[in-house]
């Protein structure tokens, strides 16, 4: 559950540096879901790894 509402705050705040031209708008979108996948990937090769 904290990692959804973790996920849902990265994608907003990127949102909202992206709309206000701060970061680029590229950066902007693809921030979150790379994210999310390096969370994933890391989550599971700890597991795996222990």
């Amino acid at each position: 559950m904290l990692l959804g509402f973790g996920l849902y705050f990265i994608r907003s705040f990127a949102q909202i540096l992206g709309e206000n031209g701060q970061i680029p708008v590229m950066l902007a979108a693809w921030a979150p879901p790379v994210a999310a996948i390096l969370l994933a990937m890391g989550l599971l090769l700890h597991r795996e790894d222990g």
